[in-house]
C-alpha cells in the first residue's frame, strides 16, 4: 500500500497522525506500506530509516522521475530490505538504470480533470511497451479502466495502480475488478516485490 498525497513531501506525511495510525494497522495486518517522497526528502535525509521503521513503514517511492543518482542516495540511508520506487512521467531510460524495486509510469492514457488536476495527455501504450522492455517491475497509473488493464499487461507491465479504478461508484468498481481478474489470468503478469 502506498500512502500518498498530491504535491505533499513525505516528510510532511510523517507529521500526518491519522495516515500513520493508518500505516500501523496496515503493517499489523501484514501489508507492506510504503511512503510517498521527493527527491528533497531523499537529498536533505528529512526522512530517516529510524523514522520510517517507526511507523511501520517498509519502503519509499520517490516522486518526479528520480536519476539514478538518486536511487544511490536512498540506498546508503535505507535498509537493504526496504522497498525503493519511483515514479516517472515521460519516456523510458535509454541508458543503464539503477536497480529500481519497481516502477511506476503515469499517465498512459489521457486524464481528465478533476478538481485538483489539470487535463494531462497520456504517454500511451508504447511508450509503456518501452518502459517495461527497459526496466523490470513496471506498473501503468493513470486514465485506467477496466477495458485499458489488459493492453497494459499486454505490453509486459507487472501491474496496474489507479485511483478511480478502485474507488468510485460500486457499479464501475466491479466492473474494473472483472477486467482486472480476466486480465491477470490471461497476461500472467510478472512476480514482483
Amino acid at each position: 500500500m502506498l500512502l500518498r498525497r498530491p504535491q505533499v513531501s513525505g516528510a510532511l506525511l510523517l507529521r500526518d497522525e491519522a495516515l500513520m495510525r493508518l500505516a500501523a494497522r496496515c503493517h499489523e495486518a501484514g501489508a507492506r506500506v510504503i511512503l510517498s517522497c521527493t527527491i528533497e526528502d531523499i537529498e536533505t535525509r528529512s526522512i530517516s530509516a529510524t523514522t520510517l521503521s517507526r511507523a511501520g513503514l517498509r519502503g519509499v517511492q520517490i516522486k518526479g522521475d528520480p536519476s539514478p543518482r538518486i536511487f544511490e542516495a536512498a540506498s546508503r540511508v535505507l535498509p537493504t530490505d526496504f522497498v525503493i520506487g519511483r515514479s516517472c512521467h515521460g519516456p523510458a531510460p535509454t541508458a543503464a538504470d539503477a536497480p529500481w524495486s519497481y516502477t511506476t509510469v503515469a499517465p498512459i492514457f489521457d486524464l481528465g480533470t478533476t478538481a485538483h488536476t489539470k487535463p494531462s495527455t497520456g504517454l500511451g501504450i508504447d511508450t509503456l511497451e518501452r518502459w517495461c522492455a527497459a526496466v523490470p517491475r513496471v506498473f501503468a497509473l493513470g486514465g485506467l479502466d477496466g477495458p485499458k488493464i489488459a493492453p497494459c499487461l499486454a505490453v509486459g507491465a507487472s501491474g496496474v495502480a489507479g485511483i478511480r479504478l478502485f474507488f468510485g461508484d460500486r457499479g464501475h468498481v466491479v466492473e474494473n475488478m472483472g477486467a482486472l481478474d480476466r486480465a491477470i489470468e490471461r497476461h500472467k503478469p510478472l512476480a514482483h516485490l
